[in-house]
């Protein structure tokens, strides 16, 4: 099954369940903001929706060790610089492109330093990537910011400037970002919360020697310590990253030559391959040393929102870009919330929220994965009953710690999991609510957020969180509770046929609405000398400049993983 064709046509799949949500789920924004929060600090997700829409306030955690590879040896470097948390990533951008001497400099923080993360692959230079920080930077819409600001793709250290410049009036050290891996801008190099802890030439032997010009962005250079006249700049950006290959899943050569051409020194040839075999370290886990505040998360994803509705109608959440469709008000509205947010440090109730949207997708979903490669395996030759038993246990076993089937075990499949209402005894001796297992099953994760004292504690962004959590699991126990009802009370083998087509439907459709990325994965099993990646920016992305997937390439299989060789021989 090829889960993400599934995605893609889900949208044009109607829902053929009757039951009322709670929410509405037709302009719902709550499985984005669902997606948002269980992806945060997490390669792979951000890498397939990469329009980050949320900023949360976080630390970077004491003694943490940070990398910065540069061509001179300024100390400290001139701020803001960049910092990686792999000298893989530091090494690939410096050592494997760039002619000349190449310096490492290590450091490490002394004490927990604010940061401000941005979601999505808000560190790559393209269209939607950058969304979020033009928003913050101009204050304003791409309407009216673009014509009031001096807003460039290639101007990494204008953006660096501008978000030091908000970040550091509100106590913020650095601004933590991702492309083919995390970085974090830092502020200030005098801080006392960075310690410098050595800088030593790592030049590889065979290193061709710096030349005065070579097709690099103007201000990267002057941090460089080259120089060039404005008049041998290159007219448009280079291509994206060191892989020109336009073929599916392509990536060209990140390793011989540099992404511009440039021949690098034979040790140098496999940096861009360790990079990617870095960047894979945090597909599916959080990047350590970053504690992120996610009752300060603050998104565009909140459905007040409203000029972005048209944006995200009927679309991946790859095509969602925010900043050529929101109005300066909901901007004005976006960064007061931010400001109060950082300002008013609530501490709110203590929840773990990325903690228990990571929960949910672990439990839920390689089951949805299951039944649907059930669903879509159905042909004429398909034996029907045995589906339709395979559908009914497959169904119960996520719902079965939440259906009292003791109390009443003649009851219909619908009337057991909708209607039934059980009492269940507490270890204090008082009884729980009178619940039905549909309930029981939707506010699984948040049914203690009702006491009074934590009601009180919650903060505006947790309560948009709630929204969005009780929404995403308010739908996977409605759908898979129609699946577990019909197929337990269906007796009519003529209606089997019907039956497992609307499942598949429903399956669909399910899919496509949560759009989540723990469905991909390599096919194949990959070789030891071989790690299992997206494209990446810089290293392997080859979908075309600028912008994402979405805009220049809308068959979205171009994001599909696969087995990636790690050696040059």
């Amino acid at each position: 099954m090829e889960i993400l064709r599934v995605i893609q046509k889900s949208f044009g799949v109607l829902l053929l369940f009757t039951s009322t949500f709670a929410h509405d789920l037709s302009n719902s924004t709550a499985p984005y903001i669902f997606n948002e929060l269980y992806s945060l600090l997490i390669h792979w997700p951000n890498n397939f929706h990469p329009n980050g829409h949320t900023i949360v306030p976080g630390i970077l955690e004491p003694y943490t060790l940070l990398y910065h590879a540069r061509k001179d040896t300024a100390n400290p470097p001139p701020s803001p610089e960049w910092l990686a948390f792999d000298p893989e990533m530091s090494y690939a951008v410096m050592a494997t492109k760039i002619p000349g001497p190449t310096y490492m400099y290590t450091y490490r923080t002394t004490r927990p330093a604010k940061i401000l993360y941005f979601n999505g692959m808000s560190a790559a230079w393209g269209e939607g990537w950058l969304d979020t920080q033009y928003t913050v930077i101009t204050g304003m819409g791409k309407t009216n910011g673009s014509r009031n600001n001096d807003v460039s793709l290639w101007d990494d250290y204008g953006r660096a400037k501008g978000l030091c410049e908000w970040g550091q009036h509100r106590g913020f050290e650095g601004i933590v970002r991702m492309n083919a891996g995390f970085e974090v801008i830092w502020c200030d190099f005098d801080s006392s919360s960075l310690r410098f802890v050595s800088s030593l030439n790592i030049t590889p032997p065979g290193t061709p020697e710096a030349r005065r010009s070579f097709p690099f962005p103007h201000n990267a250079i002057q941090h460089t310590g080259y120089r060039d006249s404005a008049e041998e700049l290159p007219l448009r950006p280079p291509d994206r990253g060191p892989g020109r290959d336009r073929r599916p899943g392509g990536g060209g050569d990140p390793g011989r030559h540099g992404p511009w051409g440039m021949i690098t020194a034979p040790l140098a040839h496999s940096g861009f391959l360790e990079w990617m075999r870095a960047a894979t370290r945090y597909k599916s886990t959080t990047q350590p040393h970053i504690s992120l505040y996610t009752h300060q998360m603050v998104s565009f994803y909140h459905p007040r929102y409203h000029s972005l509705y048209p944006s995200r109608s009927g679309k991946l959440m790859q095509e969602h870009f925010i900043w050529e469709h929101v109005s300066d008000e909901d901007v004005c509205v976006f960064l007061e919330e931010l400001d109060s947010v950082v300002r008013a440090d609530l501490q709110g109730t203590g929840f773990d929220w990325q903690a228990a949207a990571l929960d949910v997708v672990a439990f839920w979903s390689d089951r949805i994965a299951q039944m649907q490669n059930l669903l879509e395996g159905v042909n004429r030759t398909s034996n029907l009953t045995q589906v339709v038993t395979a559908v009914q246990r497959l169904s119960y076993s996520p719902l079965d710690p939440f259906i009292a089937y003791g109390e009443a075990l003649n009851a219909s499949g619908h009337d057991i999991f909708f209607k039934l209402r059980s009492s269940p005894s507490l270890l204090d001796g008082t009884i729980a609510p009178n619940t039905t297992a549909f309930e029981r099953c939707t506010y699984s994760s948040t049914e203690f957020l009702v006491d009074p004292e934590l009601q009180a504690l919650m903060t505006p962004q947790e309560r948009v969180l709630l929204m969005s959590m009780e929404t995403v699991l308010e739908r996977l126990c409605t759908d898979f509770g129609i699946l577990l009802a019909e197929s337990t009370d269906a007796t009519d083998s003529d209606s089997f046929s019907i039956l497992v087509s609307a499942w598949h439907d429903r399956m669909t459709s399910l899919m496509g609405w949560l759009e989540w990325s723990s469905w991909l994965r390599c096919e194949e099993l990959c070789d030891l000398d071989s790690v299992c990646s997206m494209p990446a920016w810089p290293i392997t992305w080859g979908g075309g400049a600028p912008g994402t997937p979405g805009r220049d390439n809308p068959n979205i299989d171009f994001l599909k993983p696969t087995c990636r060789k790690l050696n040059m021989w």
